[in-house]
């Protein structure tokens, strides 16, 4: 049970007493038992407005207010909801069709496919210093593994090429199983690792310091 409810109802006696007739005050009550329910509350969108003002100087200057860098269109969907969406698709793999249909009914937000696959880019964008940075993690470290498998992207053959620390996974898909895939991503190979593949060619050129 949490120590800290968010929310205390309490439910005490009436305060006559229904055997003598005697008016019972609150201080005489005393707690002898408690139950609590767990939930969540209903979901419901959010609208915020941002409202610009322009201001007329008396020798003749306007100055106007900026709207936030952040908010660049006359309606536009918030990070938290941008954050949902590509957590339900990229870690739940709830499928376009799907993750519109749930969105609209815990949030009674109405979301066409090409408006969630225009909300996964945005979302890519904005992880984009974090993938960078697992990359540069993976190029110092000492030991690394890599592997590659195919996958199919809109019904064509592709390969997702995986290099990864104990701490980091860095994953490329790409229509190449080649060398070339190796050598876009990492053109200068892992200097400071140990390297540990399986055979295949372009995973044994693969510049390391060892290779196992």
């Amino acid at each position: 049970m949490s120590a800290n409810p968010d929310r205390v109802i309490e439910h005490r006696p009436k305060e006559i007493c229904p055997q003598c007739g005697k008016t019972h005050s609150n201080e005489r009550s005393q707690i002898i038992g408690r139950r609590q329910v767990i939930d969540i509350p209903v979901i419901k969108a959010s609208v915020i407005e941002h409202q610009i003002f322009q201001t007329t100087c008396t020798c003749g200057y306007i100055s106007t207010g900026n709207f936030p860098t952040d908010v660049s269109a006359p309606v536009q969907y918030g990070n938290n909801l941008i954050s949902l969406t590509a957590y339900l698709s990229s870690r739940q793999y709830v499928p376009y069709a799907r993750l519109s249909e749930l969105l609209k009914s815990i949030t009674n937000i109405s979301m066409s496919e090409g408006t969630i696959f225009n909300l996964l880019n945005r979302a890519a964008n904005i992880v984009l210093p974090i993938y960078k940075g697992i990359k540069e993690e993976i190029t110092k470290a000492t030991t690394v593994g890599g592997d590659e498998t195919g996958v199919k992207v809109k019904n064509e053959n592709y390969w997702a090429w995986t290099w990864q620390t104990i701490l980091a996974t860095y994953i490329v898909i790409t229509k190449s199983r080649g060398f070339v895939t190796v050598t876009n991503t990492f053109p200068d190979g892992f200097p400071n690792a140990t390297y540990v593949s399986d055979s295949l060619s372009a995973q044994l050129k693969t510049s390391a310091r060892r290779h196992q």
